[in-house]
């Protein structure tokens, strides 16, 4: 079977799996950030795995390994740059300002979770001496006789964790498999005998019932054969000089057909905006988060943000510095309050925001009350109004956005804005009918940099089990068992897979609020994901516990710090300084400004 690329005389090949020698696994990573750059080392380090067992068993030592790679990996980044939503750039891709603000980074971010807890497992975060000035990397004797320097903050900046991201591609080769300002297109699920795939499926499903010891899984190919091929376009854009004028840009459309696709766009592009009764009342400035960056922009203004988490709490701050009166309002706040010094970096906490009356007041309303009449007592119901706002700033989140999948793209996909739910998913992670593609990174509330690698390697190890489940495949038993470190938890059958993803859309999350918003949160649930990710994967180890025990460990003392920080007042438990302890499963506190102020009060 052949297609045809638009706008070209070349045929494209599928790739196949036919007997014999089988073909590479191409899979295709949509996404340059760290989602993408942590899917694209794990195809990479199988490869590496798979090439050092393939050494041992034919004393090959001039192997090539490039040309032999089972996998075939393609990062398509739409941009010129890698880091994704790191990447904090105040000029345009032509270099000309940008009108329009469409990354969540702002000028003066820092984390909200430290370094050390940030990190990739395989590549530990040290700050160059010249992040900080003078400030080393140990927090040793400098050699110049000085007395020596405090070590590196934990909680680093934006453009650290850029330069950061650049390395870890730099370290492992992940450069020269990507193409840079391509831009994705259309996905494209190739179905093909589908019914025949899927009545092989649920033959395997009945025999294993009949079959199975303890509902262990039988391992067979029908398990796997409901992974069809992916067809990806995207665009590129040249530039050509005609008679010295400007460069006229010109668009070309590719084609290519893979075996896998992760999708790693990330969930931060799309902006959320609640409905608020009343909205059009307001006359003054309204913006999403995403295009805040410089405070000063709001010097003397009266601001109201929308929104109380991460974003909402920090940009808050920020501006009470410099605006006349910040407002933040939180949906789990049930009143008014002030926090901060007065004349500096006042912030007042108020309950959710409920309505704009005709005049453009903007009213708080606690839980008990809202702005019209619903038949409960009004007793205990209050409600605030500031009027004369300048500005308000929805620091609402994201919704999920796949703007390459779509009616065209064969491929069974929900994700309506405002929902924040993906379905159907088995695991927020395979698509529940099509496995051949993944979404990396769609849990929030979690520890992203190492989720994103526990979810990779958890998709790669699947996918390279699949092959050798298949009759087509160039996997030996001696490689597959070089390549996976501890026994593989395999993936359920198509009926079980979807059966799953059906119940994990409605529960509302691992808490089973019942609120479809909910359904991708982990918070304190992410370890024993974690854990799953790393079974499926097949690395879990006493080694892996311990990491992830110290994630937990790192990230409940960072968290306990952060919520004692108020609004308006100094993020103190940014100046901690911690110190991983794997193999005690938990760190060191190198320094701490809340805890030499603990001991001052004390």
């Amino acid at each position: 079977m052949a297609m045809r690329a638009n706008g070209s005389n070349q045929e494209e090949k599928i790739p196949g799996r036919g007997k014999g020698k089988a073909e590479k696994i191409k899979i295709a990573v949509i996404g340059g950030g760290a989602a993408g750059l942590a899917s694209a080392r794990a195809c990479l380090r199988a490869n590496q795995l798979l090439s050092q067992s393939s050494k041992l068993q034919n004393n090959d030592d001039e192997r090539d390994d490039d040309e032999n790679d089972m996998l075939e990996v393609t990062i398509f980044e739409s941009r010129r740059y890698f880091g994704g939503i790191w990447r904090y750039d105040d000029a345009g891709d032509e270099g000309k300002r940008m009108k329009t603000k469409d990354r969540p980074m702002y000028r003066n971010l820092r984390t909200n979770l430290p370094k050390e807890l940030m990190a990739f497992r395989e590549f530990p975060w040290i700050l160059d001496d010249n992040d900080f000035g003078d400030v080393v990397n140990d927090g040793g004797d400098t050699g110049s006789g000085h007395e020596s320097p405090p070590p590196p903050p934990s909680y680093v900046t934006h453009r650290q964790v850029a330069d950061y991201l650049d390395k870890y591609a730099k370290h492992f080769g992940i450069e020269k498999y990507v193409r840079f300002g391509c831009r994705v297109t259309q996905l494209t699920v190739l179905t093909e005998d589908e019914n025949k795939k899927v009545e092989e499926m649920t033959t395997a499903v009945d025999e294993k019932k009949e079959g199975s010891n303890h509902g262990e899984m039988q391992s067979t190919p029908s398990f796997y054969s409901c992974w069809p091929s992916i067809s990806l376009e995207w665009t590129t854009v040249t530039y050509e000089h005609v008679n010295g004028n400007d460069p006229t840009p010109r668009m070309q459309t590719h084609r290519e057909t893979f075996h896998h696709a992760l999708i790693c766009n990330g969930h931060y592009s799309l902006p959320s905006f609640p409905p608020i009764p009343g909205l059009r009342n307001f006359s003054g400035r309204i913006l999403h988060a995403i295009e805040y960056d410089d405070p000063l922009d709001f010097k003397g203004q009266t601001v109201v943000c929308i929104g109380a988490r991460a974003s909402g709490a920090d940009i808050a701050k920020e501006i009470g510095g410099v605006a006349a009166e910040v407002f933040l309002s939180d949906s789990g706040c049930e009143r008014w309050e002030e926090f901060g010094t007065k004349g500096e970096n006042v912030v007042k906490r108020v309950p959710r925001t409920s309505w704009i009356d005709d005049e453009g007041g903007v009213h708080f309303s606690s839980s008990a009350s809202s702005g019209e009449d619903d038949g409960v007592s009004t007793r205990n119901k209050q409600e605030w109004v500031v009027k004369n706002v300048d500005t308000l700033i929805f620091c609402s989140g994201y919704d999920y956005d796949f703007p390459f999948i779509n009616e065209k793209s064969n491929l069974e996909l929900s994700f309506p804005p405002g929902e924040r739910r993906v379905q159907p998913l088995y695991e927020q992670l395979w698509h529940a009918q099509y496995p051949s593609v993944s979404f990396i990174g769609l849990p929030h509330s979690v520890v992203p940099f190492p989720l994103f690698e526990l979810q990779a390697n958890a998709v790669v190890s699947q996918l390279l089990l699949q092959s050798s489940s298949l009759s087509s495949s160039s996997l030996t038993e001696k490689e597959t068992e070089g390549l996976i470190e501890s026994e593989v938890v395999q993936l359920p059958s198509l009926p079980e897979r979807m059966e799953q993803a059906r119940l994990d859309a409605a529960s509302g999350g691992p808490e089973s609020s019942g609120r479809v918003q909910d359904t991708h949160f982990l918070g304190s649930y992410q370890w024993d994901y974690c854990r799953k990710m790393s079974r499926i994967g097949g690395v879990y180890d006493e080694s892996m516990e311990k990491y992830i025990a110290t994630n937990k460990a790192l990230y409940d003392r960072s968290g306990k710090e952060r919520k004692q920080i108020l609004p308006g007042e100094k993020d103190k438990y940014r100046e901690t300084r911690f110190q991983r302890d794997d193999e005690n499963r938990t760190y060191r506190i190198i320094y701490s400004e809340m805890e030499e102020e603990k001991s001052t009060v004390s």
